[in-house]
């Protein structure tokens, strides 16, 4: 199980879900599981959300393209961008 969060204190932890998920309530932070694909998500703090609200940013992540590049969200700091996520479940 491989736990995902914006924040370096939670990010890359191997803990069973029930144990992440524990460490994020604990922390006062919301955590989603997906058993099936093995990920745990963990948000940021409510601060550390509102603060990104109101500086009109977000946290940097990096997905790879149709063919598989790379891309980092910050590689567009200063332009506008748009991003569309969906889901299948």
């Amino acid at each position: 199980m491989t736990t995902l969060s914006a924040d370096p204190a939670f990010d890359g932890l191997t803990d069973p879900p029930a144990q992440a998920v524990e460490k994020a309530e604990a922390a006062g932070r919301i955590s989603v599981v997906d058993l099936d694909r093995g990920i745990t998500a963990i948000s940021l703090s409510a601060q550390d959300r509102q603060q990104s609200v109101h500086d009109l940013t977000i946290p940097d992540f990096t997905l790879p393209d149709f063919d598989g590049v790379e891309h980092r969200f910050s590689d567009w700091n200063g332009t506008r961008r748009l991003l569309l996520a969906w889901s299948s479940w």
